[in-house]
């Protein structure tokens, strides 16, 4: 019934399964069929579909987080009209599911546990979206409010303004609770961080110190190398000079003995 080509036959059809819905657990086939409505042409069907989707129990992770995304993807993409209806769909969504909500923080927020979160801009609607989500879901589970990052805490009062209807108000006691906490950990962080800065820098001046060192290296053998050219080149020059001074002296000494010869003989 969901696909009927009678817009009133599929309204009812989504009206009737959202007043059983606490009772309704769908499997996965039927989930689709039902996120398969929310690209419907009737913004009155998108907008009961939200409605039936907000009091759904859904039975795992999984099927949470396509709903999810589902929502928030043709809200913002193929009908922005739609958005509010969609964040309210959120909030309930985060009320309802407490305990599946702390294992969406991560792919929600797609944060990477290697890196410290980048913070997101406010003018993103998806990430709008899961923030209303999980703020949501802190009311019925204090432990997500501990794993989120830090930007959040700090966007809750703008969106609180913002979104007044769909922001629940008590979360400001579960931050007030969690600011020492919060603060001791930024401390305890930022001094982690000092001291890697600090290793690196040294395991740095300690590589320019070797590379100072191998190049004085270089350089003294390269001294030492042309100095030891030089010398060879003297040597070489003297050992000539020598032997050609010896002819010299030879001729010389050949010379006046021919001479002293001749006048024995005169």
């Amino acid at each position: 019934m969901f696909n009927d080509e009678i817009d009133r036959v599929r309204i009812n059809a989504i009206n009737s399964l959202r007043k059983m819905g606490h009772r309704v657990t769908l499997k996965e086939n039927q989930l689709h069929i039902v996120l398969s409505a929310l690209e419907d042409a009737n913004e009155e069907v998108r907008i009961c579909v939200h409605r039936f989707l907000s009091v759904l129990n859904h039975s795992n992770v999984v099927s949470l987080h396509a709903t999810i995304q589902a929502i928030l993807s043709n809200a913002i993409h193929r009908y922005p009209r739609d958005l509010e209806s969609a964040y309210r769909t959120m909030r309930d969504l985060g009320v309802n599911h407490p305990s599946f909500s702390e294992s969406l923080i991560v792919p929600l927020l797609q944060l990477d546990e290697r890196f410290i979160p980048i913070e997101t801009h406010l003018e993103d609607k998806h990430y709008v979206g899961c923030a209303i989500f999980l703020l949501n879901a802190t009311q019925k589970n204090s432990r997500i409010i501990q794993k989120l990052p830090g930007y959040i805490l700090k966007h809750y009062f703008y969106l609180k303004e913002r979104y007044k209807d769909i922001i629940p108000n008590d979360v400001t006691i579960s931050l007030n609770s969690t600011h020492d906490d919060v603060s001791q950990q930024l401390i305890v962080n930022t001094s982690n961080a000092n001291d890697q800065m600090e290793k690196y820098y040294n395991k740095a001046v300690h590589t320019i110190e070797q590379m100072i060192i191998s190049y004085n290296k270089i350089i003294y053998y390269d001294n030492k190398s042309r100095e030891y050219n030089r010398v060879i080149s003297q040597i070489k020059t003297h050992q000539f000079l020598i032997k050609r001074s010896g002819l010299r002296h030879q001729n010389v000494e050949k010379h006046e003995m021919e001479r002293k010869i001749l006048q024995k003989l005169l």
